[in-house]
């Protein structure tokens, strides 16, 4: 169970929900105090004023992803707040330390499709970023679990930021995601770190008369993706994003990736979604 609170001011929560609620709340918030979200969120994405954002923050309901809680007291020890652990742990991906990521939602999809320990992945409030629960073996080790999991996301190619997840009653701002994903085949994180996603070797870029040749290399060298498990769904957006840049029509593009990749085999938008972003 996780624990809910109207805002980040209150000490006590005002519920627990289970993770299919929290789930469905993210999709569709639709009753309090969570039905104010969407405005909130809206005006929140509009600003750049950091003052204004924090105010706006101010005014979203907040979830404790780790654990359900009695209260949010400094003076109560933390032994004592715990009422049990959710058996997660929050991941927090930033763009300014993801540049090779592509937009949120992408970035979303690619989290829940390639890394196994995700539960649930969801755009986070600023609409920038992604965060994500990812299940853990032993939560009553919440403090021991940072590190590796830093070290795991790094060797896939992604930096998780590493203040966050520190303390089991650590909160999170609630930000409506109607394409929010919820797994229900995902595995628990265990300690010692589980072997990560082969990482790409850098390949030597150079050019070629071949263009769908060219954007392969292209792909490769500067963004280090092969077209490997894994690593897969970035190949292709990156590589429909290049083809896209060189002129090559979009019926032309789908047609060469069916030629890498069955269409059944596809489960995101990332030939829609590079080829979007090329128009940019």
């Amino acid at each position: 169970m996780i624990s809910y609170l109207r805002n980040n001011g209150r000490i006590t929560p005002a519920g627990s929900l289970t993770l299919e609620e929290l789930h469905s709340l993210i999709v569709n918030p639709d009753r309090k105090p969570f039905s104010n979200s969407k405005d909130v969120i809206k005006k929140l994405r509009a600003t750049t004023d950091k003052e204004e954002q924090s105010r706006l923050k101010c005014l979203l309901p907040v979830i404790v992803p780790a654990a359900m809680i009695s209260t949010r007291a400094e003076s109560v020890p933390l032994a004592e707040k715990i009422i049990q652990y959710s058996g997660f742990i929050q991941v927090d991906i930033d763009p300014q330390d993801n540049p090779n990521l592509p937009d949120a939602a992408i970035a979303r999809d690619w989290l829940a499709e390639n890394i196994p320990y995700i539960a649930l992945a969801a755009i986070s409030a600023r609409g920038k970023g992604i965060w994500g629960l990812v299940a853990l073996y032993e939560p009553e080790k919440f403090s021991t679990y940072c590190e590796p999991l830093s070290e795991y996301f790094s060797q896939a190619g992604i930096t998780i930021d590493k203040t966050k997840s520190k303390s089991p009653t650590e909160l999170r701002y609630f930000a409506p995601d109607a394409g929010a994903i919820l797994k229900f085949d995902y595995m628990p994180f265990r300690i010692p770190t589980p072997k990560p996603i082969k990482a790409a070797k850098a390949v030597k870029y150079i050019r070629s008369s071949d263009p769908f040749e060219d954007a392969k290399r292209w792909v490769e060298s500067k963004h280090k993706y092969s077209f490997i498990e894994g690593q897969r769904h970035n190949y292709i957006f990156w590589l429909c994003y290049s083809l896209y840049r060189k002129g090559i029509s979009e019926q032309s593009i789908e047609s060469y990736i069916y030629t890498l990749i069955p269409q059944t085999e596809i489960k995101s938008n990332c030939i829609r979604g590079g080829i979007e972003w090329a128009k940019r």
